[in-house]
């Protein structure tokens, strides 16, 4: 049953064109498909959006981590106008779909890489998932799974680090700590970016990460923490284990450096 969903997931028949936020959008599998008609209705990535056209200025410098199609690679790349966006999706089927979906908007301000961003420059195992590509992610060796291909995994110092970068947009299925840690340089040297990360306290466990680690991980760094609510405002957050019990709950963080609201 599961070879033949994912057979019918993956259907030429789904790859139609889709309009989102001014942009077309042709998806490579019918959840994909799925996620574009979610958004149009405003059903998906409300926050982020209303978040991210608030926040971005023309000339700024983008690093989208986790890029996925490209929904939210296209909005910054708009938004940002003379400046750069740069996207990071190690995901074959859909780095070909990012970069589609860039040429097909005449996008030239987007640098994609098909790489998974992470704390050294090596090689990994990545789990595709059959019917949600949304949730595709780094495995261990010992992890025995059907979907694997192997992808390379890079600092983001390796490739961002002597840049001026103002936002850095994380979501990588509980990876995030590992992202940031291979970005320090990146940090040292942009005292004011911004930081948009999904807060998944399941999925950070996957990698034997605590969910205070990566709070610590930013609050030593002199990092501010907030939540974005449906209407894309920073609002304060706190921890609170039992809030974050299921497998379920996550939601959107945003740091910003303390001295920023000096």
């Amino acid at each position: 049953m599961k070879d033949f969903l994912t057979s019918v997931n993956r259907l030429q028949i789904w790859r139609r064109q889709v309009s989102l936020w001014g942009n077309i959008f042709v998806p490579p599998t019918l959840d994909r498909l799925a996620v574009l008609w979610l958004h149009q209705r405003g059903m998906l990535g409300v926050s982020e959006k209303l978040f991210l056209e608030r926040f971005i200025q023309s000339g700024m410098i983008v690093a989208d981590v986790g890029a996925n199609q490209g929904i939210f690679t296209l909005l910054c790349a708009r938004s940002v106008g003379s400046g750069t966006v740069f996207a990071f999706e190690p995901e074959p089927v859909l780095f070909d779909s990012l970069q589609g979906n860039v040429k097909r908007n005449r996008i030239e301000n987007v640098k994609a890489f098909p790489k998974a961003a992470a704390n050294t420059r090596s090689r990994a195992k990545f789990d595709r998932s059959r019917l949600n590509s949304g949730d595709n992610r780094i495995v261990s060796d010992t992890e025995e799974r059907d979907q694997l291909v192997e992808v390379e995994t890079i600092p983001l110092d390796d490739v961002l680090g002597d840049h001026q970068v103002n936002l850095l947009k994380i979501d990588t299925q509980g990876y995030e700590l590992q992202v940031l840690r291979g970005c320090t340089k990146l940090l040292e040297r942009n005292p004011g970016i911004c930081i948009l990360l999904e807060f998944w306290p399941f999925g950070l466990t996957h990698y034997f990460t605590r969910p205070e680690e990566l709070l610590s991980f930013l609050g030593s760094r002199g990092f501010a923490i907030s939540e974005l609510d449906q209407t894309g405002a920073c609002v304060p957050f706190t921890f609170d284990a039992h809030r974050w019990s299921g497998s379920r709950k996550y939601t959107n963080l945003v740091a910003q450096s303390v001295h920023m609201f000096d």
